[in-house]
């Protein structure tokens, strides 16, 4: 598939989400994506299922994703609804790793996110 290719699916995928609110859709297409090595796809599977609320098919998708392979200055979006996936797991490690990301890539909410992760890790000493 040529690089056009998959950057045209994306662009239906995010088409599908932001005008249609079809997560299925769009589901459909990041998978077609992360079946090529979209890397990102990951994280957009991650948000879709989040979005809809499937928390554990959310979780499934957020371990799959490799910070090690993608921009820390990134979608700091994506890497906030990770930490709150997480933190609503009661995973606070992972929750603190995702949000300190979205925090670095300016997301405004994950200030508010990493401030409850860091109060929980506290309580749990």
């Amino acid at each position: 598939m040529r690089i056009f290719d998959m950057e045209q699916i994306r662009e239906e995928a995010t088409d599908a989400i932001v005008f249609d609110d079809d997560y299925e859709d769009a589901i459909k297409k990041f998978k077609i994506l992360e079946e090529y090595g979209d890397e990102r796809a990951h994280l957009d599977l991650a948000d879709c299922y989040y979005c809809l609320g499937q928390y554990e098919e959310a979780m499934v998708w957020a371990d799959k994703a490799e910070y090690s392979k993608m921009d820390p200055e990134g979608d700091g979006y994506l890497f906030f609804v990770l930490g709150d996936i997480y933190n609503e797991n009661r995973q606070f490690e992972k929750a603190r790793y995702w949000a300190k990301l979205a925090v670095f890539a300016g997301e405004e909410d994950a200030k508010d996110l990493l401030e409850a992760v860091e109060e929980e890790l506290q309580l749990q000493k």
